[in-house]
């Protein structure tokens, strides 16, 4: 009886351990990893009000990049170090929003620089590129919207559109009664390369159709 008893315990030890470090997807190759296993603490414990961007388990960046009251922090496990990441030298007033990219290796950022620039039409919004691997940063585009479209009848992938004005047709009068003409910049969603600009249209007008969908 006292055997029955010991091995009734052991199971149960077993089975307390596997569920303590099941990891979340188990088809991952690293998910079992202790790294993985330091990634998931530290997702688990964000302080209140952040939010989770995406999570690394690999042996080259091992980290965890989060945001809060907009700002991103990227929390490396092997360290045990909290950076704030800076996105714009020059600085912004809100973090728009942030995309993993479709190949899971860059941060595409969208901020806002109302206050602090002239010509809002113009670079009055900003897109970012972060490297998940060296944390290198590159300035997309700058414009007035930035949208990411998931589909489209012409372009079958994900891609970035930054609207920017091209030219103001009456410079002379005051700011409240200017007239712009803008264009659309389309960037790929894997590397944020530029696929294509659109044809000028009158600011607050329909934009101009993807040249294949007039054929």
């Amino acid at each position: 009886m006292k055997a029955l008893y010991l091995k009734i315990s052991l199971i149960a030890t077993l089975l307390f351990c596997c569920s303590t470090f099941l990891p979340f997807n188990i088809s991952t190759a690293t998910a079992q990893s202790p790294i993985a296993n330091r990634v998931r603490g530290v997702a688990m414990s964000l302080p209140k009000g952040a939010h989770e961007i995406a999570r690394y388990t690999d042996e080259r960046r091992h980290c965890l990049y989060y945001m809060k009251d907009d700002r991103i922090y990227k929390y490396d496990v092997l360290e045990g170090t909290n950076r704030d990441i800076t996105i714009s030298p020059e600085g912004y007033t809100k973090l728009l929003n942030v995309w993993l990219s479709s190949n899971k290796r860059y941060l595409f950022v969208a901020i806002d620089r109302k206050g602090l620039v002239g010509a809002y039409l113009e670079k009055g919004r900003e897109l970012w590129r972060i490297d998940s691997y060296n944390g290198r940063r590159r300035k997309i585009g700058s414009g007035y919207r930035i949208r990411l479209r998931r589909e489209n009848k012409i372009l079958e992938k994900p891609h970035f559109i930054i609207s920017q004005a091209s030219r103001c047709l009456n410079s002379k009068e005051p700011l409240e009664y200017k007239n712009w003409m803008v264009r659309d910049h389309y960037f790929d969603f894997a590397e944020g390369m530029s696929i294509y600009l659109s044809e000028e249209y009158r600011y607050g007008t329909t934009p101009p159709a993807f040249p294949s969908a007039k054929e």
